[in-house]
């Protein structure tokens, strides 16, 4: 479920374990001329592609496209966890553009990885390397879904003289790549978080677990490698000190590693404290708690989320009833979302001693009249959220929604008879129709359905008879069909579409004008159709579209990004300067149009 988010959490930066922005540069080199942004000496700039903006392709982001979350089943088999138990960050940079050209086809290749890095794999390599060896660039080109986080951001922002090489971490790293699946399209079910084995900082490709420390207190370094924005500690300096920026504790114009406290130190806040230390009432810093330790609030008689006194270590949240550390994906956790819980439990409102607002955590789905809930997935099948309690289904009673409903009836919202004509809605539970029987007309309002049952779940103008019955499969190339409109579904298989193609008769479904006949985008008239599958209609003839990677620029307007040039319809301004003005990304192309719906889920 989606919800909104609460004003604690307006000012809260995201944080992925392998880094922040990719402000750095990435090679050798003196301290001077290293660890700003572009433009910028306090490496506070960049952009989203070193991990911070959530790019799902390094594993970290927490979706699908990697294989291990979302809906996602597993992919194309890995190689295998076949890394040495050490290695060298080379070594590491060879495995994940390994992995690009494994999953990925030339196309989203191209896009990903652009004209220096993504001709070959050895291309890719040697790019990666020599950005982090060698060069001095800070200024990362790779926007957001193309190279993967972790490329850019050893290439933009790690500083290997300010860093020492984990041989042990990268090893970990390279294995869980190569053990890594290409994804494949979810099955339709539900897909469950789970608990997590290891913290931020021990997750197998966490910067801190590739790199250690090479700083010490006062050396110059790199703020978005800083505890505050890498989530766990800091990457460059040693643990005791952070990565500051000027000002306050900082005297300098540029990023040092600043003094911080740990166990026993003295401290006034809990800013004077180093990574997974607080500042506790007697002006110690104080380790925070693990898993099962006992934590406080600011407030303890109105805790808010997020407001912590003795808190919990990076990873664990401090469960504001039993006032214990507990785990992500836990029960108990305090979360914003289903997704944020496992299976069997649901992310709904509780009680926080009178605070009956602004807490929500993982709690068993809810079985019983008076289970509190937000929504109809918060209470178990057969049952429905009614305004804020979880109650049974009732055949008998008015509805809005078919969860109110009981399993083998529908709610009846349908302001359309089988006839196309208008009626009021009957706002009941009605049983589901049988196949062949009539039904309502599909609707673009949210709620609305067609009543149409499991074994004949689509309602199709049936125009012998000029009525809309329930239907087991699409229409076929040649047959009749109704033209639903922008935002509706079409009647057509797949690969068709519903258009008029001779004046006076019905709408038929048809495969399209071939490659390099006339055509036209207008459905509504038979003077010419619209091309077929793969194909788009320029300058009034069938042209072959492109896929990710390629040139989108508009042939009937020069300078001009042509979004249906592209097999998946996502035409975007080149960000690399050696391409095209204008390229194809690499979004889905979908299965309708000839693709496969994935990203990066086809080895060539």
């Amino acid at each position: 479920m989606i919800r909104k988010m609460p004003k604690w959490m307006a000012g809260m930066a995201l944080v992925l374990a392998v880094g922040a922005s990719p402000l750095a540069c990435g090679g050798g080199g003196d301290d001077e001329d290293m660890g700003g942004a572009p433009n910028d000496e306090d490496g506070t700039g960049g952009n989203e592609t070193d991990g911070s903006g959530g790019n799902e392709t390094d594993g970290s982001g927490g979706n699908e496209t990697d294989g291990s979350g979302g809906n996602g089943e597993a992919g194309a088999p890995g190689t295998g966890g076949t890394a040495p138990t050490e290695a060298s960050i080379d070594d590491l940079i060879g495995a994940i553009c390994a992995y690009e050209y494994r999953c990925c086809d030339g196309g989203e290749v191209a896009y990903r990885l652009g004209t220096a890095a993504g001709n070959s794999e050895e291309d890719c390599v040697e790019y990666f390397t020599f950005q982090l060896h060698e060069s001095n660039n800070t200024d990362n080109p790779f926007p957001t879904g193309s190279a993967q986080d972790l490329l850019g951001v050893l290439a933009y922002t790690v500083n290997l003289t300010r860093v020492s090489e984990n041989a042990a971490g990268i090893g970990e790293c390279i294995a869980e790549y190569e053990a890594r699946d290409c994804p494949t399209l979810g099955d339709g079910t539900t897909a469950y978080c789970v608990e997590p084995e290891d913290a931020p900082d021990e997750a197998a490709c966490a910067l801190v677990n590739l790199f250690d420390p090479a700083l010490e207190e006062g050396d110059r370094c790199t703020y978005a490698l800083s505890q505050e924005n890498v989530g766990t500690n800091d990457v460059e300096c040693a643990a005791g000190t952070t990565c500051l920026e000027a000002g306050g504790d900082n005297p300098e114009d540029f990023p040092i590693c600043v003094q911080r406290g740990e166990g026993t130190d003295p401290c006034t806040e809990d800013d004077d404290c180093d990574y997974n230390f607080y500042c506790a009432p007697n002006s110690d810093c104080t380790e925070k708690g693990d898993l099962g330790d006992d934590c406080t609030f600011n407030d303890e008689d109105d805790p808010m989320p997020g407001d912590e006194d003795a808190g919990c270590k990076a990873g664990l949240s401090c469960d504001p009833v039993d006032l214990v550390c507990v785990n992500t994906c836990t029960e108990n956790f305090p979360c914003l979302s289903n997704a944020a819980c496992p299976e069997g439990f649901v992310c709904a409102p509780i009680n926080v001693d009178e605070d009956d607002e602004n807490w929500s955590a993982c709690v068993p789905t809810g079985t019983d009249a008076g289970d509190r809930c937000d929504e109809d997935a918060d209470c178990v099948e057969g049952w429905f959220c009614d305004g804020s309690v979880c109650d049974e289904d009732d055949a008998d009673a008015t509805c809005d929604r078919n969860a109110q409903c009981p399993t083998g009836r529908y709610c009846n919202l349908n302001t359309f008879d089988s006839t196309n004509t208008a009626i009021t809605a009957a706002a009941t539970c009605d049983t589901f129709i049988q196949g062949g029987d009539p039904c309502s007309p599909p609707s673009a309002t949210t709620g609305v359905v067609t009543g149409c049952g499991e074994d004949a779940p689509l309602c199709l103008w049936d125009s012998a008879d000029a009525t809309w019955k329930c239907q087991a499969e699409l229409r076929g190339a040649g047959d009749d069909c109704f033209d639903l409109g922008a935002g509706l579904p079409s009647e057509c298989e797949p690969g068709l579409r519903c258009e008029l193609t001779t004046d006076g008769e019905p709408y038929t479904c048809t495969a399209g004008a071939d490659l390099g006949d006339a055509c036209d985008a207008t459905h509504t008239d038979a003077d010419e159709i619209d091309c077929g599958v793969g194909l788009t209609c320029k300058n009034e003839e069938c042209v072959e579209q492109v896929g990710p990677g390629s040139d989108c620029e508009d042939p009937d307007n020069e300078g001009a990004a042509d979004s249906t040039m592209c097999t998946n319809a996502s035409c975007t301004d080149n960000w690399d300067e050696n391409g095209p003005e204008f390229i194809c990304t690499d979004a889905p192309v979908p299965e309708s149009n000839g693709g496969d719906g994935l990203i990066c889920g086809v080895s060539e």
